[in-house]
């Protein structure tokens, strides 16, 4: 796994700073085709179709990568205008209004300028099969695209967002039992090139807004201090999946999409020793003061793992282990490069450089 920065693609944009930000060293862009409603909603705007299509142009001449979050916003926002207008506004009134259905559209949409600009695309936390087999046919004609995924999405479903409250809410949000097998599906048949945290911290109090909607939360999940374990034991321990495969999707795969292969993402010589050590047998439950981020809140909490990460490697330097917990000397991160711990443990790596 690893810890991406990247240059945004905002509305009415940066398009005039494209050429700059990839000279200052960022390993992609980033934009999306929503705006995430609630708390944080002026600070992530959606791009709108004339500036997507000139970034793309503008990305493709510079050999970037468009990283984007695909979700139809004049789907989304009429649906949640609606919906609050009704007094609907719990966990599963928001699920509904974000869609599959504007999923697929804002993934459609997005291709459709891939192919008449040549922009390189990477579809961030996609949310249902659907969306990956419209990803799938643009691979077979050739187009330059890749999939992500999340570990929320493969662990929990709308009725744990429900359960759990807003620390789940995340957009495209949580589905249903029956789309998340679909969604194992794809993983489970190599379709989905890479697993990825969209690691979305913040305080406490932008969980909790005091109008007590759903839909005024900040959405977004702080998970990826656990990536690694989550998926050990989602889809190693529980569904046998290969080790060999989720560490090509946690940590090969994402580096070699964002041209950081030469140093990051296997372990070989001339390549960076970022390696996390893992012990099978020390199951253990989540608790609040185990987490190192700074706001100490996460659906995974009261989550029992079948295995645990017990030490940290930086650069072949120790920055985190189960024992003494973060390590690592500060300022440890290197310019224009990850500086997560290639497989695993990301939090505990950013709280050692950050």
């Amino acid at each position: 796994m690893w810890i991406m920065r990247y240059g945004a693609v905002s509305c009415p944009g940066n398009r005039d700073q494209l050429e700059g930000l990839a000279e200052a060293g960022v390993v992609g862009f980033k934009a999306f085709l929503s705006a995430p409603g609630g708390e944080g909603e002026d600070i992530f705007r959606e791009v709108d179709d004339l500036t997507l299509y000139e970034g793309m142009k503008r990305i493709a001449a510079l050999n970037g990568v468009l990283a984007l979050h695909a979700e139809s916003d004049s789907l989304t926002s009429r649906l949640a205008e609606r919906a609050r207008s009704a007094g609907k506004t719990s966990a599963l009134d928001y699920a509904a209004t974000r869609p599959v259905l504007a999923e697929l559209e804002a993934v459609n949409r997005a291709l459709f300028y891939a192919r008449h600009t040549g922009c390189a695309l990477h579809f961030v936390h996609i949310s249902s099969e659907a969306a990956i087999e419209l990803i799938d046919r643009a691979k077979q004609v050739g187009m330059n695209v890749t999939s992500e995924t999340c570990p929320h999405y493969l662990a929990f479903t709308e009725e744990d967002m429900e359960r759990l409250g807003a620390v789940a809410k995340c957009a495209p949000p949580l589905r249903s039992e029956s789309e998340q097998e679909k969604l194992w599906r794809a993983v489970e048949q190599g379709r989905v090139d890479v697993i990825a945290s969209d690691d979305s911290p913040c305080p406490a109090w932008m969980k909790s807004p005091e109008s007590g909607s759903f839909f005024d939360a900040w959405g977004g999940i702080s998970g990826a201090q656990n990536t690694l374990e989550v998926m050990l034991h989602e889809a190693h321990v529980l569904r046998g999946m290969p080790l060999e495969k989720l560490a090509e999707m946690l940590s090969y795969l994402p580096a070699k999409r964002f041209g950081l292969d030469y140093r990051k993402g296997e372990i070989r010589i001339g390549a960076d020793a970022d390696i996390v050590l893992v012990d099978p047998k020390a199951d253990y439950t989540l608790e609040a003061a185990q987490l190192y981020s700074r706001h100490k809140h996460s659906p995974y909490t009261g989550r029992t793992f079948s295995c645990r990460v017990a030490v940290t490697l930086c650069r072949g330097q120790e920055i985190y282990n189960s024992k003494d917990g973060v390590v690592g000397p500060l300022g440890f991160g290197q310019r224009g490069l990850s500086s997560s711990a290639g497989a695993g443990a990301a939090a505990q790596s950013a709280a050692a450089v950050e």
